[in-house]
């Protein structure tokens, strides 16, 4: 029997966010190990759940396998137990009570006593409770990013540990469940002053980083596109699907002449991974390489750096810990920023680069980004993956033969001169409504400025902006 659709959704977001440090720290155990732990932390109530769960472990209808069982449900079970069990007496016990509903609804499926029809029985389970416990784990794994005690919650932001109480709010709902809820003052003013010196101290290692303008290059193509909804061809193209998709896919180039419109298209791709890159526990790096643009391999490193940390609070708790006061001013350093980017890059399990402009540099300047690009991509942890997407003139010879073993999409295309023809078409109704054109004068004059301008974006619009900028007769 296949997977439910809606315990696959479950599982893939629960896999993407356990990055490789999490990973190790919630090592695949047997429901022999949470007996254990339910013994040692005086949670009997919670035998009953462990062994249906145990029954669907080792039943005929395969929910999970073997070895998803181990990693999403035993080994999440164990390291909360044992993780929580010596915090706050309140978030304690919404853990407990949030077990407890998904005990309820697992025991009352799971019963040996009862003759279910089975695909029925599947069904309940994963729109119900098993979903339900995967995505509690996903919520309460996706904040508890560091194994011992004082780290889990008072040396993270005041809003994750609001959000833990949150996220097992949700699935509480049983008056039976253990009661020992207790929040003392003390704790409240602790973390309201952790969070403070953490903002602060955010504010302060963003100061030295003091990296290039990257928002307003973004905005400013987004624009663009906006104003023209362009380049979501590219998304149809099975090159960007396999790239997108697949781990064994690290770079894919896009080329095209220069006035194509290569910029906007990127724009439109970064716009998709931001998007979408929560359902993924994904992080992305955007960066235009600006002709203005001082030392641009430090500019992009700078950029990347402050990006990921706006993302990802642990590599910001990490850096402002082990880092800030390490490095102080030399956190600018070229060297020292290629070893904090890195590391960005191995805390999450998927991160997306997209790259524009590169080829407006010299060949110095190009092949410093492009060697320290590559040799990170093959350097990484094994859990961990980095996904590039560069663009650059087809007439770069050096990027060109850099990159000429890897995937590459040409905007010489027929998706993308029907962009351009819906461009013409666009601008074409203005110069209807302008000049009280005949409809079939407007296709006319559409069909022969997309013809004209052969998938040059910027033709086109020098071209229909020129006539655009002709005053209307006087029909009066």
């Amino acid at each position: 029997m296949e997977k439910a659709e809606s315990l696959a959704a479950a599982v893939h977001k629960l896999e993407a966010i356990l990055d490789p440090g999490l990973q190790r720290e919630i090592p695949s155990c047997t429901a022999i190990d949470i007996d254990d732990t339910i013994s040692e932390i005086n949670v009997a109530e919670f035998r009953v759940l462990v062994q249906k769960l145990e029954r669907l472990d080792h039943g005929d209808v395969p929910l999970l396998t073997r070895d998803e069982f181990g990693c999403f449900i035993w080994g999440p079970m164990k390291f909360l137990f044992e993780a929580v069990q010596t915090e706050d007496d309140e978030i304690f016990d919404r853990l407990l009570d949030a077990y407890y509903k998904i005990r309820q609804g697992i025991v009352d499926l799971v019963d040996d006593e009862e003759e279910v029809d089975p695909l029925a029985q599947f069904t309940q389970l994963c729109d119900g409770s098993l979903n339900g416990m995967l995505d509690l784990h996903r919520e309460a794994l996706g904040l508890l990013r560091h194994s011992g005690s004082d780290a889990l919650f008072r040396s993270e932001l005041e809003q994750n540990h609001e959000s833990l109480q949150e996220a097992l709010e949700g699935e509480t709902s049983d008056s039976r469940a253990p009661k020992r809820r207790r929040m003392t003052t003390e704790s409240d003013n602790e973390i309201q002053e952790a969070y403070k010196q953490h903002k602060l101290a955010m504010s302060e290692l963003k100061v030295k980083l003091q990296s290039p303008d990257y928002r307003r290059d973004h905005e400013g193509f987004t624009q663009r596109r906006v104003e023209f909804s362009s380049g979501t061809w590219i998304f149809s193209e099975a090159k960007f699907q396999f790239w997108y998709g697949s781990t064994d896919s690290t770079i894919l180039c896009i080329s095209g002449l220069p006035g194509m419109g290569m910029t906007t298209l990127m724009s439109t791709v970064a716009n998709k991974i931001m998007a979408e890159k929560e359902c993924f526990g994904s992080q992305i790096g955007y960066f235009y390489f600006s002709p203005s643009l001082q030392e641009p391999h430090n500019s992009l490193l700078r950029a990347l750096l402050e990006q990921f940390m706006d993302q990802n609070e642990v590599l910001l708790s990490e850096l402002v810990n082990k880092h800030l006061h390490a490095y102080a001013d030399g956190v600018r350093e070229t060297k020292v920023l290629q070893k904090l980017v890195k590391r960005a890059i191995e805390t999450r399990r998927t991160t997306f680069l997209v790259l524009d402009g590169l080829d407006e540099y010299h060949h110095k300047e190009v092949d410093q980004t492009v060697e320290w690009l590559l040799a990170t991509a093959k350097n990484l942890l094994d859990e961990s993956s980095l996904r590039i997407t560069i663009s650059y003139r087809r007439d770069s010879t050096n990027l060109h033969s850099r990159f000429d073993s890897y995937p590459s999409i040409s905007l010489e295309n027929s998706a993308h001169t029907k962009d351009v023809r819906r461009y013409c078409g666009q601008c074409c109704t203005e110069l209807q409504y302008k000049f009280g054109l005949m409809p079939e004068k407007r296709e006319e004059i559409a069909e022969r400025a997309a013809e004209l301008s052969n998938g040059n974006f910027l033709y086109a619009r020098v071209l229909l902006g020129h006539v655009l900028s002709y005053p209307a007769a006087d029909t009066t």
